[in-house]
């Protein structure tokens, strides 16, 4: 069976290799600020020097994502327990104060996980250095 969102190894082996010839350089990112997504809360990335806006774009010359018309980088911090009222929780997280931490982007890494399961297993398939 498949499924229109499948990715299969002629498509990783392309990418990755595409990702290699085209000399990306490290960047780098904001990571802070606490935002929720309806299901999760998540800790939000600024793309501070362009890196992940110009990932994509290589990304989506050699194949289209299915299903999703935009991308919100973050990182996902929790899945919520039960229904919590969205206007409570945006006002809770909007009294975090954080200051964003600096992280420099020196690899890609292409992994799946076991999306059927809370904390699902993660797999790395395949990682791009960065050329620096």
């Amino acid at each position: 069976m498949s499924f229109d969102d499948d990715y299969s190894t002629k498509q990783l082996h392309v990418e990755t290799e595409f990702l290699r010839n085209t000399g990306i350089k490290p960047f780098v990112i904001g990571v802070g600020g606490l935002n929720s997504f309806v299901s999760a809360p998540f800790l939000e990335v600024q793309d501070l020097e362009g890196g992940i806006k110009r990932v994509s774009a290589l990304l989506s010359s050699t194949s289209k994502e299915n299903g999703r018309s935009s991308f919100t980088p973050h990182v996902t911090i929790g899945l919520y327990s039960q229904a919590f009222n969205g206007c409570g929780v945006l006002e809770k997280i909007s009294t975090f104060q954080c200051k964003p931490a600096k992280l420099t982007i020196d690899q890609l890494i292409f992994a799946i996980y076991e999306a059927r399961e809370i904390s699902g297993g993660l797999t790395v398939k395949h990682h791009v250095a960065l050329q620096g």
